[in-house]
């Protein structure tokens, strides 16, 4: 990503997932918040990394 294009990432720290459901609910949910055009969630990891 081009910090020139004036875009952000933030990676946060998401506790009690369970499995990949909660992945695809946290993705379709943030995905839906004005200014993010982007959204990874990694269970494994049990992080959200979304970009705006």
């Amino acid at each position: 990503m081009d910090p020139s294009m004036g875009v952000n990432s933030v990676t946060i720290s998401v506790e009690g997932m369970t499995c990949n459901s909660c992945v695809w609910t946290i993705e379709q949910q943030i995905g839906k918040v004005n200014g993010v055009h982007h959204i990874k969630v990694s269970y494994s990891l049990e992080t959200e990394v979304k970009c705006h």
